[in-house]
């Protein structure tokens, strides 16, 4: 891929072409891991779309207000790069699919597609860190659909303390394994990713006939995240 090729995939980003095109036409474009995502079943109760469809439902959700162009352009290509690691990871469980660490594989693989590409370091590592860390937050639950006393292994309430836990984690993790180390603005992008990408997933999420989340529940609390983050940072 050569900086014009990257220059269409922004363009198809912006349409319903992308969607359009043959798994071969995206080949061409875009390189074959992406081609990989059209028509590639989630199969999981979270997800209503194919890889593609997801990708190209979150990139058309993005909140781009207020954003420079520059910031707009990373997140576009974060967003269409941001799960492309799914079908390298994915293994079935209890008669669904599921795609553990395919942030840090979707990572890598944008990693070695935008340096082919041509893109300066320093912007690749930026994008990359919304990729590798657009689920950082999927694990946290408001306090309200909590019972009080409530403990998990991974669910965190959505507190300011557990968030700016969280980001300094994430700070900590960066700087130790020297990738791009995300400041303010950098975090509030990345919550613009998540949301993108919450919206783009099932309306209401079933497991063993019961409903266990719904797309207004994750979108808000995220919200709820954002608002913490704006005030802590």
């Amino acid at each position: 891929m050569d900086k014009i090729q990257m220059t269409e995939l922004l363009k198809y980003s912006d349409s319903s072409e992308l969607l359009s095109l043959s798994k071969k036409g995206l080949a061409e474009l875009f390189g074959s891991q992406f081609a990989l995502m059209k028509g590639y079943s989630q199969n999981n109760p979270h997800h209503c779309y194919d890889l593609l469809e997801h990708t190209a439902v979150t990139v058309a959700s993005l909140d781009l207000s207020g954003l420079s162009e520059e910031e707009s352009e990373e997140l576009k290509i974060a967003a269409l790069y941001h799960d492309i690691g799914k079908p390298n990871v994915a293994r079935e469980k209890d008669g669904r699919t599921v795609f553990y660490n395919h942030e840090k594989e979707s990572s890598k693989i944008t990693e070695k597609i935008l340096t082919e590409a041509g893109l300066e370091a320093d912007k690749i590592k930026k994008i990359c860190f919304f990729i590798e860390y657009h689920g950082a937050f999927i694990s946290y639950k408001s306090e309200s659909e909590l019972e009080k006393g409530f403990t998990h292994k991974y669910i965190r309430p959505i507190t300011a303390e557990t968030v700016k836990y969280k980001v300094a984690e994430i700070r900590k993790e960066c700087l130790a394994e020297k990738k791009y180390v995300p400041g303010p603005r950098d975090l509030d992008l990345l919550l613009r990713l998540c949301s993108a990408d919450a919206k783009a997933q099932s309306e209401t999420v079933f497991q063993n006939g019961r409903i266990i989340d719904t797309r207004e529940k994750k979108c808000s609390r995220l919200e709820e995240i954002r608002i913490l983050l704006e005030r802590s940072l």
